[in-house]
């Protein structure tokens, strides 16, 4: 939500964040131990409404292909040691995680 409109209508990011996260979320149904893999994570904003749910104690993979997105949601998740992010594509995804 970072990425999408920011130069017209920033606004529009974050009414699409809310209105997903508002959708999607009751639709994962994520267990108290649940692994969760993010592919596309961007700057982490999955993780982001995932541990906000301070009763999940989920373990987080995110990929991106973007170098610089990683770079903005590792700082950001930094202190998190449930949290793991990578750089790849889904094609390589497999060679992208670690074993």
């Amino acid at each position: 939500n970072y990425i999408n409109y920011q130069d017209n209508h920033p606004e529009l990011a974050l009414e699409r964040d809310e209105y997903e996260r508002k959708r999607i979320m009751p639709l994962l149904e994520f267990k108290r131990h649940s692994k969760v893999l993010d592919i596309g994570c961007g700057v982490g904003r999955w993780a982001k409404h995932i541990f906000t749910n301070r009763e999940l104690q989920c373990e987080y993979s995110g990929v991106d292909y973007s170098h610089n997105l990683l770079k903005l949601a590792k700082c950001y998740f930094a202190n998190n040691s449930k949290c793991c992010f990578y750089e790849g594509n889904f094609q390589e995804i497999l060679s992208v995680l670690p074993k």
